[in-house]
């Protein structure tokens, strides 16, 4: 956006980020082209272990809908 003539302050409205992000982002980019601007975050780890899910996803498909309430409430 900043070489199609964004200032930063124009790029931090549009994306909703801080000029430090942007900052940050440029000079990635400048160091490390585009695969400088890849994330690295990998997530957290669930709460949830694998029979859990399979028993939350079972009881999900026998309801008719649901609330995020009521699925909390379940888990």
């Amino acid at each position: 956006m900043s070489q199609s003539g964004y200032s930063y302050p124009q790029i931090r409205d549009i994306l909703q980020v801080s000029v430090g992000f942007i900052t940050a982002s440029h000079q990635r980019y400048k160091c490390s082209g585009v695969e400088g601007l890849r994330s690295n975050y990998w997530g957290t780890q669930g709460y949830l272990d694998a029979e859990q899910k399979q028993a939350l996803f079972r009881w999900l498909d026998g309801q008719n809908a649901w609330t995020l309430e009521e699925v909390i409430d379940y888990i």
